[in-house]
């Protein structure tokens, strides 16, 4: 059995979502404890309970501990012949996250298809945007067809989103991620959900962003999304509007972000880093990409997958950046 420091690293919910993952994949039994030990809310949230209760539905076994506060879990991967799964969060929670396991988690099936109901844009957490523009793009270029059918917006406290989406997994090709090439253009998103129109129009002047997309829902929100493409990758930053934070600030925190990402020579954000590790592990290649900084959760990726799968890492400082090769040891 791997036994997980839920502590470990940046000591949240990533561990849960990456670890029961893999565990299904590999079929390694698991014990994760001290979850999210160091966190204000300590244990598992609604999202992570989810998560785990979606993967154990998807993919078999079973699973102790997958409760509201638990700082414990166990699981024994199984099998199941579940293509078809309906998840409701229950609140506000992170719908991008949990289909960020569970898309993981069914890499050995042929197709499953997804209903998952909660928040899409919210605090702390990658957009249903950024997933379908930035998360989606390079696993379809790795193999890994997931189309984004619908979705509806929700946003914190109250959630009501709702996003349906198929997975079609294949084997996973390795990414190369050594240049940029040349650039191709910027773009991005502005929306608003049961707010005045003029805000979604002080989105867009401040970010000379021309697209704004006007919704209405049960929970009321705003946010940009951008995007800036080369010819062979793509770079994302997110932000999101709050009571009492103007536009303009919203807008600028986004434009800051990416501009730090493109001020160096990243090939992938910080955040798409962490998330497409396990991918890069798991393919048959190896695989390359450059980051501005290693960040606590892609450190904590990269020590937390080589627990479950046979894997080298080369890391190499460049001026303003790292290069990292991910090379699997079981090709």
């Amino acid at each position: 059995m791997i036994e997980i420091d839920g502590s470990m690293g940046e000591g949240g919910g990533q561990i849960i979502r990456t670890a029961v993952a893999l565990s299904s994949l590999t079929g390694k039994d698991l014990k994760i404890f001290n979850i999210r030990a160091n966190r204000s809310k300590k244990g598992l949230r609604p999202q992570h309970v989810s998560a785990v209760s979606a993967i154990v539905e998807l993919c078999g076994g079973t699973a102790e501990g997958v409760s509201q506060g638990s700082e414990k879990i166990t699981y024994h991967p199984g099998s199941s012949g579940v293509t078809e799964h309906t998840i409701d969060i229950g609140t506000a929670g992170s719908i991008s996250l949990v289909l960020q396991a569970c898309a993981l988690a069914v890499l050995n099936k042929p197709q499953v298809h997804m209903t998952i109901r909660g928040g899409t844009n919210v605090y702390y957490a990658p957009s249903i945007d950024y997933c379908e523009h930035i998360l989606f793009y390079f696993l379809n270029r790795m193999g890994y067809d997931i189309s984004l059918n619908s979705f509806s917006r929700g946003f914190h406290p109250e959630g009501g989103g709702s996003v349906d989406v198929t997975l079609k997994p294949a084997d996973l090709k390795p990414l190369d991620l050594h240049f940029r090439g040349n650039l191709v253009e910027n773009g991005g998103l502005c929306y608003i959900q049961n707010l005045p129109r003029k805000v979604g129009e002080r989105l867009m002047s401040s970010s000379g962003i021309n697209s704004l997309q006007c919704t209405k829902g049960p929970s009321d929100g705003a946010g940009i999304f951008l995007y800036t493409r080369y010819e062979n990758t793509i770079l994302g930053a997110d932000s999101l509007g709050r009571r009492g934070l103007p536009s303009e600030k919203v807008a600028n925190l986004a434009l800051n972000h990416m501009n730090q990402e493109v001020s160096s020579p990243s090939t992938l954000d910080i955040y798409a880093a962490d998330q497409l590790l396990p991918y890069m592990a798991l393919a048959k290649g190896r695989s390359c990409f450059i980051v501005r900084a290693i960040s606590n959760h892609l450190q904590t990726q990269m020590d937390l997958v080589s627990r479950f799968i046979d894997v080298d890492y080369e890391v190499s400082e460049l001026e303003g950046a790292f290069q990292i090769d991910v090379m699997p040891r079981y090709i």
